[in-house]
């Protein structure tokens, strides 16, 4: 199934918790929320300004991620979760 997000939408993949480790990111004490490690599989065409123009995404396809802890509404299609988040709640991108 094809998703297309609108706006400043974009839907995120999980990635399992070994490939966070494997990236060097350190869990911190139990009971804590963690953010999330995900991959971008969909973008929407960005923000609207006030004057009707587009700010584009500064995340692109494929990119790793940490999405702040909470944000985003999660979903499950054809047996896959993802999750529908604004770009304004992704922490950063994960260079490896």
């Amino acid at each position: 199934m094809r998703l297309q997000p609108l706006f400043d939408r974009v839907i995120l993949r999980h990635v399992a918790d070994d490939s966070a480790a494997r990236a060097g990111i350190l869990v911190s004490a139990e009971g804590e929320l963690q953010p999330v490690l995900a991959v971008v599989v969909a973008l929407g065409l960005g923000k609207v300004l006030d004057n009707g123009e587009y700010f584009m995404p500064t995340v692109s396809l494929g990119d790793h991620i940490l999405l702040e802890p909470g944000e985003g509404i999660e979903f499950e299609i054809d047996g896959e979760r993802l999750v529908a988040a604004k770009e304004k709640d992704i922490i950063c991108i994960v260079k490896t």
